[in-house]
């Protein structure tokens, strides 16, 4: 039986395999996607609906499953769903940059 993925985990999961096509175009000298983003932006997946969201795991949920087999990805996904977030002093001196828009 099929484990049910939750959003979170999907966002997780897209996050952790963006992070491994960067690196890899990196390494192989292609900025192109990496360039994309920084000049036309990313809204980011936990702006996607439900719909874009299942969308763009579909598109990826191959890639993602190969990476995690060959053992290629450059971080593991930390289950925070039991813990309670504490914020950092970082997060908490945000005005001195302005804040959060």
């Amino acid at each position: 039986m099929k484990k049910k993925i939750n959003r979170q985990e999907i966002i997780d999961k897209l996050c952790q395999y963006d992070v491994y096509l960067i690196m890899k175009n990196i390494n192989e000298d292609d900025y192109s996607w990496l360039a994309d983003i920084r000049e036309y932006g990313f809204k980011g997946y936990t702006n996607y609906t439900d719909k874009e969201l299942l969308e763009e795991w579909e598109e990826s949920k191959d890639g993602y499953n190969s990476m995690i087999a060959d053992d290629e990805q450059h971080y593991n996904i930390i289950d925070t769903s039991t813990v309670s977030r504490v914020p950092c002093a970082v997060e908490q001196d945000t005005k001195a940059f302005g804040g959060r828009r």
